[in-house]
């Protein structure tokens, strides 16, 4: 499972996340993993569009439709 590891550099933690859902570009958790990388380094539309191709993958998730509404609130 990825996860966001914030003792690392913002930019390497980036790489990270968008090499993780690269290598499983239908995992709901890869875009759930960039999505908050994105988030924390104040990427708030490109997140936004991270939490849509994820719900186009997984429709039904949860965390995805959460995820995408506290970015969009946060705007």
């Amino acid at each position: 499972m990825a996860t966001v590891n914030r003792d690392t550099d913002p930019a390497k933690s980036l790489i990270d996340a968008e090499r993780a859902l690269a290598l499983n570009p239908d995992s709901a958790t890869g875009y759930l993993a960039l999505g908050r990388t994105l988030v924390a380094q104040g990427y708030y539309t490109r997140a936004a569009t991270t939490y849509r191709a994820g719900l186009q993958k997984d429709p039904e998730s949860v965390s995805l439709l959460y995820e995408l509404g506290h970015v969009l609130s946060a705007r």
